[in-house]
């Protein structure tokens, strides 16, 4: 996984879980998922299935790309040099 800006890029393995109508997304490669810590930072989390772990998937207009936003901040993940950070 890759951000288009080419800040971030990850050689581990991902999967997208759809969960209703959101998708959890775990990092295959040490069993932990995407979360938000502390209202405005991405953390790696074990699974505990609460509403912090739901992101949402949007298109976008460039191929390859897509936009996800955390489902309770409704704010866009994207990369920041050694950090994950929402937007």
């Amino acid at each position: 996984m890759i951000n288009r800006a080419d800040i971030w890029h990850s050689s581990d393995e991902w999967n997208f879980q759809v969960k209703d109508d959101s998708i959890i997304i775990e990092n295959t490669s040490n069993g932990k998922v995407l979360g938000i810590k502390d209202s405005d930072e991405v953390s790696m989390e074990d699974v505990n299935n609460t509403t912090n772990q739901l992101w949402k998937k949007e298109d976008t207009k460039i191929e390859g790309f897509f936009i996800l936003k955390n489902s309770i901040l409704n704010k866009v993940l994207s990369a920041k040099i050694s950090k994950y950070i929402i937007h």
